[in-house]
């Protein structure tokens, strides 16, 4: 168990080190630089969050364009663009190593 925890901290410090989270975390600095737009992330985050964690679907599609609008109107912003790519990158990250990790061990989950 001593080698999982090492290897765990190895992991851990290694993606703090890396330059997808270093670029994350120049642009959330960036965005917390401005209160209102940080605002106007987190508010499109979590309607877009809740949208999509839910089994939403009475005006499914209408409620999905108003979304893609609604990214494409506040991307116009160069701060809000550049963090959103960045969390976007550090997301796939996660997810690839997520991936990863499923795919080097056997656990049994031919049911999904």
């Amino acid at each position: 168990m001593e080698e999982y925890y090492a290897g765990k901290e190895a992991l851990l410090q290694a993606l703090q080190e890396c330059e997808t989270y270093r670029i994350y975390l120049e642009k959330k600095k960036e965005l917390d630089q401005a209160p209102e737009k940080r605002r106007i992330v987190n508010a499109f985050r979590k309607r877009n969050f809740d949208f999509r964690s839910s089994r939403y679907t009475e005006n499914y599609n209408q409620v999905l364009d108003q979304l893609a609008t609604d990214m494409e109107e506040i991307r116009e912003d160069r701060v809000i663009d550049e963090f959103l790519a960045a969390e976007l990158a550090l997301c796939r990250l996660i997810q690839d190593l997520f991936n990863d990790i499923m795919a080097s061990i056997d656990m049994d989950m031919d049911f999904i």
